[in-house]
């Protein structure tokens, strides 16, 4: 396997190719070792990806002990940041900035993936191109593994080889789940005064660039654990709610705005109108 990757990369005229697969983590579980578990099994060569976990928030006992822990994965690169700042926009934005890698991932702290889930998603990735993967949703209290709305999305059009923006837009709804070229993020950066809808504002702001969504194999998967008690279900006031909405939308416009004419028209009003019935489902 890795021989043919080493292949593929000749074949793109890239001599090495580097992954950056950024984990932000707030007060970590023992769920972070599931996810940092599955990375050190990937049928990857290891040479070609590293692991970045950004710490935020709490500094001790956290940070000594994953650094502890780290010790256990004997061949797999893996940094260690830390900002005193709490927020999973920010820890992200600092992982981006830490690395000049070829490619990112990210992956949240309490999610993990399949074995064949970075090799299937280099092997499609080109520039200027986003490569998704299928997901499963873990539900914490009944153990079992549901579809979500990406999951339905992967179902409808796995049998298509390239997905136009609008089609694909499902994908773009989230920074996890993908690989993304980091030419293509260029500057772009998380915007971390959004309580939520941060991760579409983020893939929206590179859609300008993107040529289309591929999916990768089947077997490709990101496996989402859904919690209670995890930041993106939590409830928030309505008040709060409406306000963070509403600055979306504004936020959207503007993007559309700056990057006029490459803007995709159909892409950003589906971005706007999931806002708003996002916005009616949580009052």
């Amino acid at each position: 396997h890795t021989q043919a990757m080493v292949t593929l990369m000749a074949n793109k005229g890239i001599e090495f190719m580097q992954l950056s697969v950024i984990i932000p983590t707030y007060c970590p579980q023992p769920y972070l070792w599931e996810c940092v578990d599955s990375l050190s099994k990937q049928t990857l060569s290891r040479d070609l990806y590293e692991v970045v976990i950004v710490l935020n928030g709490c500094f001790e006992p956290y940070y000594s002990s994953i650094q502890q822990k780290i010790k256990e994965y004997e061949g797999l690169s893996i940094r260690l940041l830390h900002t005193n700042e709490a927020g999973v926009s920010n820890a992200r934005n600092i992982g981006l900035d830490s690395t000049d890698s070829d490619y990112v991932c990210f992956i949240d702290d309490d999610d993990w993936v399949s074995e064949k889930y970075l090799g299937s998603l280099i092997e499609k990735a080109e520039d200027n191109v986003i490569v998704a993967s299928n997901v499963l949703a873990y539900n914490e209290q009944t153990r079992e593994m549901t579809l979500d709305y990406i999951s339905n999305a992967y179902n409808k059009y796995c049998g298509r080889k390239r997905l136009p923006l609008f089609e694909g837009r499902s994908f773009m709804s989230s920074s996890c789940a993908k690989i993304i070229p980091r030419q293509l993020i260029g500057k772009n950066r998380f915007n971390s005064r959004y309580a939520n809808g941060e991760d579409a504002l983020f893939m929206a702001s590179l859609s300008s660039a993107v040529d289309c969504v591929v999916l990768a194999e089947e077997q490709c998967i990101y496996y989402r654990r859904l919690r209670t008690a995890s930041v993106s279900r939590k409830r928030l006031p309505i008040t709060e709610n409406v306000v963070n909405s509403f600055r979306l939308c504004c936020s959207y416009i503007g993007l559309y705005t700056s990057n006029f004419p490459k803007s995709n028209f159909l892409f950003y009003v589906s971005r706007i109108v999931a806002t708003l019935i996002r916005m009616v489902k949580r009052l």
